[in-house]
């Protein structure tokens, strides 16, 4: 039995991995079924550390702020990293969020390389998210002071929520975020997948599949899954049927960041390793997909 004094030192979000670990080793012993014991064995085994975010006011004057990781807000621009504007129509983007690649790889314990990550979106949204990182050297660049005047992605909630009347920029994000766009983020514990395709062995399809998948997704109920939110790290898609989104192969990619407005609209980027072995980002919009 361990001591008071041990048990402090294990951090909220490990207690409930733990737990979560539990409750899958409960459900191979309930079983009798061996396809059902092989595949929650394997399950157990695959999770990914995930971040939450607190979220901070954001000093617009503040320069060091502007480095910052954060959820619209005033990110960071300088002269050779501008503000960016839609080829076509020459309107400023809307920022969606930016990331801090080191700290994230430091958070999440996988190597996203260094630098800016920004993400930006066409106003109204029609067009594919704009990606860019941003060196390392160059965030030591003087800061651009330029900011549009009066966006539209800047305006509070004014309309009647029962009618439910969408805006037309591409992330609604609520007020809360618009007043604390500045992010902290915090480890939460470890993520399990909520979609299964990228398990290493094959789901039971014996003639009990139906039970075995109702058996299976009540477990899962009670873990620590992928969700529509914001967080750092973890896995995309969510429980439920068709919801596919963000979903990526652990084995040989990552997501970095999930973030969702008050309309059910998600943004998020997944790493990958190219035939090179090289990095690449892909920033992707469940409203272009």
């Amino acid at each position: 039995m361990s001591s008071k004094k041990e048990d402090k030192k294990i951090s909220k979000g490990d207690k409930v991995h733990q737990s979560d670990l539990a409750t899958i080793a409960e459900g191979v012993d309930y079983t009798l079924n061996a396809g059902i014991k092989a595949w929650l064995n394997a399950y157990a085994q695959i999770s990914l550390i995930y971040c939450m975010p607190t979220r901070m006011v954001q000093d617009r004057k503040n320069a060091k702020q502007r480095l910052d990781d954060m959820v619209g807000g005033f990110p960071f621009t300088c002269e050779l990293f501008p503000w960016p504007k839609d080829g076509d129509s020459g309107k400023v983007m809307q920022p969606i969020f930016q990331v801090n690649l080191k700290n994230a790889s430091e958070l999440l314990q996988f190597d996203f390389g260094s630098g800016l990550l920004q993400v930006w979106g066409t106003v109204p949204s029609s067009k594919p998210l704009f990606l860019r990182v941003i060196p390392e050297d160059n965030l030591s660049d003087t800061v651009s002071n330029y900011f549009p005047e009066n966006p539209d992605w800047e305006r509070t909630s004014t309309r009647d929520d029962s009618l439910d009347e969408k805006r037309t920029y591409l992330c609604d994000f609520p007020d809360a975020i618009l007043k604390k766009p500045r992010i902290n983020w915090k480890y939460a514990g470890r993520m399990f997948q909520a979609v299964d395709d990228y398990m290493p062995v094959d789901f039971p399809d014996d003639e009990d599949f139906e039970s075995a998948a109702e058996y299976i997704d009540g477990i899962k109920q009670s873990l620590t899954v992928a969700y529509r939110g914001n967080y750092l790290g973890g896995f995309g898609g969510c429980l439920g049927s068709g919801y596919n989104f963000l979903v990526t192969n652990p084995q040989t990619s990552r997501l970095l960041i999930r973030i969702t407005d008050e309309f059910d609209r998600s943004v998020g980027v997944v790493a990958y390793r190219d035939a090179d072995n090289s990095l690449r980002f892909i920033a992707e919009d469940n409203y272009l997909i």
